[in-house]
């Protein structure tokens, strides 16, 4: 699942406007691959998914940012054969498989739900060793630790406020990823309001020393009112790595624009926004964009997850390419129609 999108008014970013960027040496034209967040045992919803991935591919390579959920590993039976699954449905399909591990086993960890930190920060690094084992030569150079970890969903900061234990099992996983697997890693995807100064924090326990990728998520327009500016986003950004004596690249691993209306009813123009979102995104000058996602949420799932997630925003299963039902957007058309070439302003 996604990350709470709720946030308090004092947590949101600041108006920025689109400033030039002074720091960043890369050039504008990012890699695009797609966030998937499949749901346990979900065989035809993540087959459908697949499906329009290699649709879009057309042919040529494509990325896809899997949660590989170490809750999910850890069901008796059920939980490494779903994880083989989607591991081999995936590489047999021609995607690159770009795996962030997260959710802790409640019987690990320090509270009984998967967003609370593990008692033993190792046995989450024990975890990473375990897979990257299993599927090696399957799976991207790159690895991301955790999702959204400054926000409040994802990372239960109640029984971890300064961060310590996420930085420590950070680090650990990342020694292991690096030195026994040749890994390089992508610090946990961050939600703009606080990022920098998140980001700032991990340079302080040694975090950002042990990664070599920083990744940041943005949904303008729907859960953030107003508008970020990537471009003053990334310049804050890399004064803070300046600041650490590092210059990791900065990738995009989760944006989108939510075109939810109640009961789905369609709308042209929320579906016009999240095209011309999606077309400024390909002028962000990182090295990869990944859209979340390729398809909402049905509507006779929405009630299961709302009872099990509790305080949750629905317009999070509202950013996909197509509605819950397979009816296109306006923004799959385009792509069909014209490649993903023929998108750009």
């Amino acid at each position: 699942m996604r990350a709470c999108p709720s946030q308090n008014m004092a947590d949101r970013p600041p108006d920025i406007g689109d400033d030039a960027i002074g720091a960043s040496s890369v050039e504008p034209g990012p890699r695009i691959g797609f966030a998937v967040w499949p749901f346990f045992q979900d065989y035809g919803g993540f087959e459908a998914t697949l499906a329009d991935m290699v649709e879009l591919a057309d042919g040529r390579p494509i990325m896809a940012r899997v949660q590989l959920s170490w809750a999910d590993w850890a069901r008796p039976g059920e939980g490494p054969r779903w994880l083989d699954y989607l591991v081999n449905r995936l590489y047999d399909a021609g995607i690159e498989i770009f795996p962030t591990f997260m959710w802790t086993p409640p019987s690990f960890a320090m509270a009984p739900r998967s967003s609370a930190p593990p008692r033993d920060p190792g046995t989450f690094a024990w975890f990473v060793d375990h897979v990257l084992k299993r599927y090696g030569r399957l799976i991207s150079p790159y690895v991301q630790f955790w999702n959204e970890a400054n926000g409040y969903c994802y990372w239960d900061r109640g029984l971890d406020p300064y961060f310590k234990i996420f930085a420590q099992m950070h680090i650990w996983a990342a020694r292991v990823a690096r030195e026994d697997h040749g890994r390089r890693t992508v610090l946990a995807g961050v939600i703009p309001a606080g990022g920098p100064e998140w980001i700032d924090l991990m340079g302080r326990y040694g975090v950002l020393e042990r990664s070599d990728v920083i990744a940041f998520h943005g949904f303008p327009g729907t859960w953030l009112p107003r508008r970020i500016g990537w471009a003053h986003l990334l310049e804050r950004v890399n004064r803070v790595q300046r600041r650490h004596g590092k210059s990791c690249p900065i990738w995009i691993c989760e944006a989108s624009y939510s075109t939810m209306r109640r009961n789905d009813r369609r709308s042209l123009e929320h579906e016009y926004r999240q095209l011309r979102m999606f077309q400024k995104l390909l002028g962000v000058p990182v090295e990869r964009v990944f859209w979340h996602t390729l398809r909402d949420l049905p509507l006779s799932r929405r009630s299961a997850v709302h009872a099990h997630l509790g305080n949750y925003d629905p317009r999070e299963h509202g950013c996909g390419l197509r509605y819950g039902d397979g009816r296109p957007k306006m923004l799959w058309n385009a792509w069909v129609a014209h490649g993903l070439g023929g998108l750009d302003d």
